[in-house]
């Protein structure tokens, strides 16, 4: 179903991203499992941000 341009405003569907441990400034992507998917390992901190990892970018 395609979603409508009043949908995507109220309610956005944008990829999960997070932080990794201490550096809250590097953005990783997620994986299906919800690990970075530059294998990065810490506590994640979940964020609708854009990725700045360049590991996760070019993968």
């Amino acid at each position: 179903m395609a979603v409508s341009t009043d949908q995507e405003l109220l309610a956005p569907v944008r990829p999960i991203t997070a932080t990794v441990g201490e550096d809250l400034k590097t953005v990783h992507a997620l994986d299906n499992d919800g690990k970075p998917v530059c294998g990065a390992v810490g506590k994640l901190t979940e964020w609708q941000r854009t990725v700045s990892c360049a590991a996760c970018m070019s993968a």
